[in-house]
């Protein structure tokens, strides 16, 4: 009995090691294969999240790197509807991304201009180019969101994203390089003028000049001569000059020293090198009332900063040429000259009551030209207006600092 249930324990036993060993066989299999299929995973998504990571960062450094750039950038699809706008496209226009971004290319250009535009974007689009400037010498104008319109420089590209073109201009506001252009332009203009009208004015003054020489100088001197070949003339004779024709030789010497004299300081006045400025220019406004009958306020609260002999000579030369004018068109009853210090800066102010400048007129005339260079050669800045009480004024300001360069243009 024993012996039959041990028989069947054991071939029990045997029977389920046979069932038994090759299911736990697999088992272990299928646990192995969970086990490597979950750590190859865990792998791929280890390997997925750096490749997320990589991505998003690569995309954080792309928009950085786009939003730094100080060009805007503006990218369209094939519909010209706007699909990527960065900050500095965002300051350019005045507008944001988020208004911006599925919205017409359109709306950034001049409504009497987007014909032409989208013609040219679509002819570049069909080109086959993978890059082209947009018209660098041509005027190319883009449009605020507030409505206002500025030139720009364009360059336009495209390529193609998942079968999809895209193109892509990056534009640059060109407006103050335009208007600083423009500057050069009209100075450039002003300093030929002005080189062609300082080459009459040397012309006219040497005219000036050997006619007060021939016609003044001359005649007494030639008047002087005469007398005294008639004083050689008497003396050989034993005979002794009438003091009436000593007298009249002396008159023609003084008229003589006299006209030198004159013609000397109209070329540039001695008290200006001997006594400065200020001496020099108390007698250029006494002559200046003195022919013209009208009287000259002055006030120099500033005098101890003329020490250079640049900035005294044009000083004195745009005062000279002021009250030139004023004598000429204004028809001024009084005129006021002020040098006073102000935000580190020398001020010379000179103002008349009389008709007002004519800026049309005379803003383009050599002696005003004469005297926004001889400002500009001294670091300055020259201003003619018309005062709001009535007459002209005339204001140059000369940066202290930049009063010891030298301007020769006395």
């Amino acid at each position: 009995m024993v012996v039959g249930v041990t028989d069947n324990v054991a071939a029990t036993l045997a029977s389920w090691r046979e069932v038994a060993l090759p299911i736990a066989g697999g088992a272990l299999v299928v646990c192995t294969f969970i086990g490597v299929a979950a750590l190859l995973l865990a792998h791929e998504l280890q390997r997925e999240e750096k490749l997320n990571r990589a991505l998003r960062e690569a995309d954080d450094r792309w928009r950085r790197t786009i939003d730094s750039v100080m060009d805007a950038i503006v990218s369209v699809d094939a519909a010209q509807n706007i699909i990527m706008f960065n900050r500095a496209a965002e300051r350019m226009f005045g507008l944001s991304a988020t208004l911006a971004l599925g919205r017409p290319l359109s709306m950034l250009i001049p409504e009497r201009l987007h014909a032409r535009h989208a013609a040219h974007v679509d002819d570049f689009a069909h080109s086959g180019a993978a890059s082209r400037e947009m018209a660098p010498q041509m005027e190319v104008l883009a449009r605020r969101a507030d409505g206002s319109e500025f030139p720009v420089e364009s360059a336009i590209s495209q390529t193609t994203i998942d079968g999809a073109p895209q193109l892509t201009a990056v534009l640059r506001d060109v407006t103050e390089r335009r208007r600083r252009e423009a500057e050069l332009r009209r100075m450039n203009t002003e300093l030929r003028r002005l080189s062609s009208a300082l080459q009459s004015v040397r012309e006219e003054e040497r005219a000036r000049i050997s006619r007060e020489l021939h016609d003044d100088l001359g005649q007494q001197l030639t008047g002087i001569k005469l007398d005294l070949s008639w004083l050689v003339a008497r003396i050989k004779d034993g005979r002794q000059p009438a003091p009436e024709a000593l007298d009249s030789m002396r008159q023609l010497l003084d008229g003589a020293i006299g006209a030198v004299r004159r013609i000397s300081t109209e070329l540039r006045p001695r008290m200006l090198d001997d006594l400065g400025f200020d001496e020099a220019l108390a007698w250029q406004v006494g002559e200046f009332s003195r022919r013209s009958q009208i009287p000259v306020e002055v006030e120099l609260p500033g005098i101890a900063h003329v020490q250079d002999d640049a900035l005294t000579t044009a000083l004195y030369r745009i005062v000279q040429e002021s009250l030139t004018n004023i004598a000429r068109h204004a028809g001024a009853s009084s005129v006021r000259i002020e040098l006073f210090e102000r935000d580190g800066a020398l001020v010379l102010r000179i103002r008349d009551d009389g008709a007002g400048v004519d800026l049309a007129r005379i803003g383009s005339g050599v002696g005003v030209l004469s005297m926004r260079e001889r400002a500009a050669a001294l670091g300055g800045t020259f201003r003619i207006a018309r005062h709001a009480g009535g007459g002209t004024e005339i204001e140059v300001e000369i940066p202290l600092a930049e009063s010891a360069l030298q301007g020769d243009l006395a």
